[in-house]
């Protein structure tokens, strides 16, 4: 064993990753950091022709599975290293795997990395996983976060996180497009507590996380340092993009599933259906340093939004800009107001 180590705790390992799950905007995100740390990539979804410029990654490709068919999933473990599950990412509806499918995939996946020997399992999970809940969300991911721990011949960790926010997710991004058609917000869940966590700072860990000899076996609390509702996360946005007086509030578990299934076609564009699967409560975990455990402070929410909510039109980029500055838009130009 002492040959696969490099020193300092570092695993020596090989290059090549099957991710499962990673079309939505947490395996893009990741996936780029992973191809530029020199890893090569193969994306397993369902419908390749789709995902495409994935490929335009650094040594990635994109290839078909069919999620818990146990000949698939054999044929596109095999020949890896390392297997990246990212399938709570509900983000692309078209391609996410529904929870109640957890227990089916995740033991595909299971006995598919112990029969190609699979060295490393990097697994994507929340702070709510609960093996003792009974059956819903919670109990899904405990059950799926415990087929990847039993591959015994991969070092696994498992990252539980609160919320991860970044461009294309399935909150922030969401209520960035309602606001820029009204500033009337319904927000799912607007009081549920969380600690969110930007893409790419999730992205540098999994880099970092990879061959890190001290995370084997391990699951680990990854979260901001933020603590804040989804509704003042909403306001957060509408701040940000220079929206005053934002309407947030939020709908019954009915209405929002009615307007969310109506898709593309939805008035309402800050619900998404992954919402509905996903949000069951407070996702706040006490004491926990991110800095402290990983070695680099995460990225402040208000910072990582504005990367990808701030207005384009530069009158109002001007107007958050002087507002951040302190400055009182009374001494704009007449003609910037």
């Amino acid at each position: 064993m002492q040959d696969n180590y490099l020193g300092n705790g570092i695993m020596r390992l090989g290059k090549k990753i099957a991710v499962f799950g990673g079309s939505g905007f947490i395996g893009r995100e990741v996936g780029y950091a992973l191809a530029h740390a020199g890893y090569v990539l193969t994306f397993y979804v369902r419908r390749p022709a789709r995902y495409r410029e994935l490929t335009l990654l650094p040594n990635a490709r994109v290839r078909a599975w069919q999620p818990g068919d146990k000949v698939s999933t054999q044929a596109a473990v095999a020949d890896h290293h390392i297997l990246l599950n990212l399938l709570v990412d509900q983000s692309d509806r078209l391609e996410a795997v529904a929870p109640e499918r957890f227990a089916e995939v995740g033991q595909s996946l299971q006995q598919a990395a112990s029969k190609a020997g699979i060295q490393r399992i990097l697994h994507l999970s929340y702070v709510d996983a609960d093996g003792k809940a009974g059956e819903g969300w919670c109990k899904q991911l405990a059950v799926l976060e415990s087929a990847m721990h039993g591959v015994a011949c991969a070092q696994t960790t498992t990252l539980r996180t609160s919320l991860i926010i970044g461009a294309q997710d399935d909150t922030s991004s969401c209520y960035r497009d309602q606001l820029k058609r009204m500033p009337f917000v319904p927000v799912y869940g607007a009081e549920y507590r969380m600690q969110p966590l930007w893409v790419r700072d999730l992205a540098r860990l999994m880099v970092e996380m990879v061959s890190h000899r001290e995370s084997f076996g391990k699951k680990r609390i990854v979260v901001g340092d933020d603590t804040l509702t989804l509704k003042e996360l909403a306001l957060e946005v509408a701040e940000i993009m220079g929206i005053e007086n934002a309407m947030v509030f939020s709908p019954c578990r009915l209405n929002a599933r009615l307007l969310s299934a109506l898709g593309p076609l939805s008035p309402i564009k800050s619900l998404h259906p992954a919402q509905l699967v996903t949000l069951r409560g407070d996702r706040v975990v006490d004491n926990v340093d991110f800095e402290a455990q990983f070695g680099f402070k995460p990225t402040e929410v208000e910072v990582a939004l504005s990367t990808y909510v701030t207005p384009h039109d530069i009158r109002h980029r001007y107007h958050f800009f002087r507002k951040e500055a302190g400055r009182d838009l009374s001494e704009l130009p007449k003609e910037l107001l």
